[in-house]
């Protein structure tokens, strides 16, 4: 019984420590990806880099961004990078060519 215990007692310290280490880490990953939306909620950083990104580049970096209750970021970003887009591109907010119509 005294093994058993004395078993126990090690295996429940060695959880609590990795438990301490992993809630450790987390925080510093989610101060990281806090810094990070702060820094890509900004219209001059979008307007001069989202035109560059391609469609599927932005559209995870505006999930990223939603999943931080950063609607209205990912937004703008998508709106940047479809100033970019050229027609047939999936974010291309231009009219549509009679050309592209009959294809």
């Amino acid at each position: 019984m005294r093994t058993y215990r004395d078993t126990t007692v090690v295996a429940l310290t060695m959880a609590a420590d990795i438990v301490g280490n992993l809630e450790d880490e987390l925080y510093v990953l989610r101060t990281a990806a806090d810094d990070l939306v702060d820094l890509l909620d900004d219209g001059m950083l979008a307007s001069g880099i989202g035109e560059h990104l391609n469609c599927g580049e932005v559209e995870r970096l505006a999930d990223f961004l939603k999943a931080h209750d950063r609607t209205r970021a990912a937004d703008m970003w998508l709106s940047c990078h479809a100033d970019g887009d050229d027609e047939g591109d999936s974010h291309y907010k231009g009219e549509t060519s009679q050309l592209a119509l009959t294809a």
